[in-house]
C-alpha cells in the first residue's frame, strides 16, 4: 500500500456512494468505515525473507510524491477481503 490520503472531496464521493448504491438496488456491505483513499502496489504470493528491510525502505520512502491523476470513470465491484472472483458491479463515468 502507497499511503492513505483524506480529503473533503473524497470524504464527499463517499459519502454520495453510500446513498446511491443502495438507492439504486446494489448491497452495500463494508466491514468498517473506510475514510481515506489508497493504492495497492504489490501483493506477495510468498513469505517475505527480509520483512525488516522493506519497511526500512518504506519508511525512507513515505514522503516521495507520486503525483496525481484523472479518473475518467470508477469501476464498482464486488469484493471479499482477498478479492477472489471479482464481478464488475457497473462503471461509473466522471462528469468533465
Amino acid at each position: 500500500m502507497v499511503k492513505g490520503f483524506y480529503s473533503p472531496a473524497l470524504t464527499t464521493l463517499r459519502q454520495r456512494l453510500r446513498q446511491a448504491v443502495p438507492a439504486a438496488g446494489l448491497d452495500l456491505a463494508e466491514r468498517y468505515p473506510t475514510i481515506s483513499g489508497h493504492v495497492t502496489v504489490v501483493r506477495f504470493r510468498q513469505r517475505l525473507a527480509h520483512p525488516t528491510a522493506l519497511a526500512r525502505k518504506l519508511a525512507d520512502a513515505q514522503a516521495v510524491d507520486f503525483g496525481s491523476f484523472t479518473m475518467p470513470s470508477l469501476d464498482l465491484v464486488v469484493h471479499d477481503w482477498y478479492n477472489h472472483q471479482v464481478p464488475m458491479m457497473v462503471t461509473l463515468p466522471f462528469a468533465r
